[in-house]
Formats: structure tokens, C-alpha cells, sequence
């Protein structure tokens, strides 16, 4: 690898931790709300570790498709570095946030239509 290509592929990590700290900074954020947002706080977690592997993946220039599994992810860190799998394991479940706290989830038979 040349190194410009190696300091592009530091570049684009860096942006990938950029936005992770952004995230972290955001869940503090809705935690201090009062009452705090902890759904929209988990979120935010769930976001930053999905960029902090990114991040990783994209250091050890392994592609990886778009996805918000952070177990996805965490299989392909492992492959490589499997000293990481204690770290990832307890992160994999947050997945679930991805999807929880974006979306309602109604008890209602309406359709959005009908609203």
C-alpha cells in the first residue's frame, strides 16, 4: 500500500471517529435533559459503536457493506483480531436501538392514513 493510500485510509478512519465522538456527545446531551432521553441517549451509543467499528475496519482495510449490525461487524473485527472480542461481545446487543428508538411502535390497528 502506498502511502498516500494508507493516509487516505487514516483520513477516512478519523472521519468515522469524528462522528462517533459526535454521537457520544449527543447521548450525554439528551442523559442531562430533564427528564432525560434515554432512548434517544441509547441511540446515540448504539451509533458511535457502530462508527467506532467502522473506524476499526476501515484502519485494517477490511470492506465491509452498509449495515447497522454491530454482530456484523464485530464478526469481521474478530476475523482479524480476535483480542477484541471480549471488548465487542457486551456492544453487539445495542443492534437493537438501531431500530427501537427510531421508530414507534403503535398498539393501535390505524393505519397512518387514518391518523
Amino acid at each position: 500500500m502506498t502511502a498516500a493510500a494508507v493516509e487516505a485510509q487514516r483520513a477516512e478512519a478519523r472521519r468515522w471517529l469524528v462522528k462517533a465522538d459526535e454521537d457520544v456527545d449527543i447521548a450525554h446531551a439528551a442523559l442531562a435533559l430533564d427528564p432525560p432521553r434515554t432512548g434517544g441517549a441509547a441511540y446515540h451509543v448504539q451509533q458511535a459503536a457502530e462508527k467506532l467499528m467502522k473506524a476499526r475496519l476501515t484502519m485494517a482495510a477490511v470492506p465491509f457493506r452498509r449495515t447497522h449490525s454491530l454482530n456484523e461487524l464485530a464478526v469481521q473485527i474478530v476475523a482479524f483480531d480476535p483480542a477484541l472480542a471480549a471488548v465487542l461481545d457486551p456492544l453487539r446487543p445495542l443492534t437493537t436501538w438501531n431500530v427501537a428508538y427510531p421508530t414507534p411502535r403503535s398498539t393501535s390497528s390505524a393505519k397512518p392514513s387514518q391518523l
